[in-house]
């Protein structure tokens, strides 16, 4: 009985490595499963990925072609634009997705998108591993938008800068002016709360104002462009505009050809250096040929009833006027009083090509280096017209008087002030090439994919 129990005994125990082995294999099993689930779960992962990038490639030249074709055939459908979306679609990639929607959305900020087409689509993918575990497809969506946006082309719309940093009332309209700036801007570099200011019974339309610190007087003031919620185009706290002469410098001359020059006769001014300013008297009509005139010290005055013209000789034209002073001192100052008929236009590119020596589209030039806040007196009035840019980039300049809708000008001065009734506009300054600033009045349209 006892070699019974023992023989059994040895039996179990030579069975038992056996017994463990098998044991063994049903634990590495059971741990097996969850790490090959992992690994399928990552191949099909994977593939759904290469899959994704595949259908959002399509959809994003779908909704590109929608947004294109909103612009090249504005009357398209909702209908042409779905079938147009899927055939790119199908192109792209095939015809693999099980839906695509199609939505436009309209968009109001004429800075950003002005329309917004949205594409969709989705499929399932069949897995490769995870069907074991009852996983059998993997669902995929994607979507993409296709916007029609606008970008500023050409030289800016500016035609008024005031460039002090800090004055109250840099742009001042006041008085009973009424002032309109034709499809163009004003740009305010005062950081002052009352940087920009219309007063009294004065108005202003302007396409867009843009002013560093604040604004005064808003309800007197009209934009023709309007913010995205149909409010009025006044930016304010808005980046100070650089200037746009900044390097342009005033031209080598030497001596005087004229000195303390007046005439209340007729008379023809020729260019050359006139010493201690010139002074147009009342009834005198003074013609200006083409060049360059530098005004040394003293003061440029037209008084009532006097004319003032530049005239073409030659087939060449305008003339350039450039306020400074050999001596640092005796600045020189202009003083337009109103009744006088003035019409002075710049030089053209034509001109300066022709041999004129003046500033291509500079009428009148101001030494950087005068006193800040002279007075430039530009008060003309409605007999007054002025072509090209009037530079004055450290005087305080006055101004009243008229340009027509197809002319050209720009005010530039540390600061500005309308004293009178005015037009401005900067039609037809190509031929000046004027140096622009501001953001564009006009604009091309492209298709851009929203992020």
């Amino acid at each position: 009985m006892q070699v019974y129990v023992v023989n059994n005994l040895v039996l179990a125990a030579r069975r038992l490595p056996s017994e463990k082995r098998g044991s063994v294999a049903i634990y590495f099993s059971l741990a097996l499963f969850p790490i090959l689930m992992m690994t399928g779960a990552a191949i099909d992962y994977g593939r759904a990925l290469s899959a994704k990038a595949r259908l959002q490639s399509a959809v994003d030249a779908a909704s590109v072609a929608v947004a294109q074709s909103s612009v090249q055939s504005p009357a398209f459908t909702q209908a042409q634009r779905l079938a147009l979306a899927q055939a790119t679609f199908n192109a792209a990639l095939g015809p693999t997705a099980n839906s695509l929607n199609v939505t436009t959305v309209g968009e109001s900020d004429p800075t950003s998108a002005k329309a917004y087409y949205e594409v969709t689509a989705s499929t399932s993918l069949p897995t490769a591993v995870m069907n074991i575990a009852q996983i059998n497809s993997v669902p995929i969506s994607v979507k993409s938008g296709g916007a029609i946006k606008n970008a500023p082309v050409g030289p800016g719309s500016g035609c008024v800068l005031s460039l002090d940093n800090s004055a109250v009332d840099a742009f001042w309209d006041n008085g009973n002016a009424t002032v309109t700036l034709s499809s163009c801007d004003i740009y305010d570099n005062s950081s002052n709360s009352a940087a920009l200011a219309v007063g009294g019974s004065a108005t202003l339309v302007a396409r867009t104002i843009n002013v560093t610190g604040g604004v005064s007087g808003a309800s007197k003031i009209t934009t023709t462009a309007t913010k995205p919620d149909g409010s009025k185009a006044i930016y304010m706290g808005a980046a100070r505009t650089p200037d746009p002469y900044a390097n342009v410098v005033i031209p080598a001359y030497l001596g005087c050809d004229h000195t303390n020059y007046s005439t209340g006769t007729n008379a023809a001014l020729t260019p050359g250096v006139y010493c201690g300013g010139i002074q147009i008297n009342s009834s005198a009509v003074v013609t200006m040929a083409p060049g360059l005139y530098i005004i040394d010290r003293g003061s440029f005055t037209v008084n009532g009833q006097a004319s003032l013209s530049s005239i073409t000789v030659g087939g060449m034209s305008g003339v350039t006027i450039v306020f400074t002073s050999s001596t640092n001192s005796n600045w020189p100052t202009v003083t337009f009083n109103g009744g006088g008929t003035i019409n002075l236009i710049a030089p053209t590119a034509a001109d300066i090509a022709k041999g004129n020596n003046g500033l291509n589209g500079i009428l009148f030039y101001g030494d950087r280096n005068m006193p800040v806040g002279l007075n430039y007196k530009i008060n003309g009035g409605s007999t007054q017209v002025l072509t090209g840019a009037i530079y004055l980039p450290e005087a305080a300049v006055f101004y009243a008087g008229n340009t027509s809708a197809n002319n050209c000008l720009q005010r530039i001065g540390d600061t500005v002030t309308f004293t009178g009734n005015s037009n401005i506009a900067i039609s037809g300054c190509g031929m000046y090439s004027l140096a622009g600033f501001g953001a564009s009045s006009n604009t091309t349209q492209y298709v851009s994919l929203v992020e």
